[in-house]
């Protein structure tokens, strides 16, 4: 299938994309946020930019979910 023709074009589609498919944290069951921490911490390794961007969005949408922070920072993930 010669998939490795096509391995830098699908990294570049997930650097581009990725941010618009990870879920809200509103959306959250029972204050757990685990998943979307991995979902930061996945943008984070391909879209640094991106991470922050995204940060900043959840900074002002959703600055009261403590759990969510807290979980951000258990992945050493910068949050400020």
């Amino acid at each position: 299938m010669k998939a490795g023709l096509y391995l830098a074009g699908v990294l570049e589609f997930w650097k581009k994309h990725i941010r618009d498919i990870i879920p809200d944290p509103a959306n959250a069951h029972k204050s757990n946020y685990a998943e979307y921490a991995l979902w930061a911490n996945a943008l984070m390794e391909l879209n640094k930019n991106e991470y922050h961007a995204l940060i900043a969005q959840w900074r002002r949408k959703h600055h009261r979910r403590r759990n969510l922070w807290r979980d951000l920072k258990a992945m050493n993930l910068p949050v400020d």
